[in-house]
């Protein structure tokens, strides 16, 4: 029988929980943040926390010992994956940027996106990573009604991403002005705008 052990990061407090099967919850990791907003489990179980207001990334062992991975220059990590060579994929706030941190902490912008935050990832098995990204109207207007615009990116190592900016109100997402990203296997990005 395998026994499953669930995490839960709590705000503005920033603590890490550890959920054990039978619902009994502990802390489990606190890095002295105020948000936790992310986390994401390599498969060798170790726990990655992105945290706010300070946009950093902690390192957390299964036995609950974390320490810093990686401070950026963003204010909140609002999301995480990790990319099938075991890099950690970061999605942050304010800029937009999705960021990839090798396992020494090297950190390196995978893309610069025209959106506010990046708020979800999802790094596919073919070393594709896609990002949804919120724009400042809608990154503000979250907790109230009205449209928002948001963005999905497609980032493949050595091939080829579309940004597609998508109207709430719209049935169809509207490609003029979307912008293609060429992410180059010697780590440069190349841009042109479609029409």
């Amino acid at each position: 029988m395998v026994k499953t052990i669930s995490t839960l990061g709590t705000s503005p407090n920033g603590k890490i929980y550890k959920i054990t099967p039978d619902g009994k919850s502990s802390v489990f990791f606190e890095p002295k943040e105020k948000y936790i907003w992310s986390l994401v489990f390599d498969k060798s179980s170790t726990l990655y926390a992105g945290t706010g207001e300070k946009g950093k990334i902690f390192k957390i062992a299964a036995d609950g010992k974390g320490a810093l991975m990686t401070d950026t220059d963003e204010t909140h990590i609002m999301s995480l994956a990790v990319d099938s060579l075991g890099n950690l994929i970061a999605g942050t706030d304010p800029s937009g940027m999705v960021l990839r941190i090798d396992q020494t902490g090297k950190t390196f912008a995978l893309f610069d996106s025209p959106m506010r935050e990046i708020h979800s990832l999802l790094a596919a098995p073919d070393g594709g990573v896609y990002a949804l990204g919120i724009s400042a109207k809608a990154a503000g207007d979250r907790l109230g009604a009205g449209s928002s615009t948001s963005g999905i990116s497609n980032a493949t190592s050595g091939g080829e991403s579309i940004t597609i900016t998508v109207d709430d109100d719209q049935s169809t997402p509207a490609l003029s002005n979307a912008v293609v990203h060429d992410f180059a296997q010697s780590n440069s990005m190349k841009s042109r705008f479609i029409n």
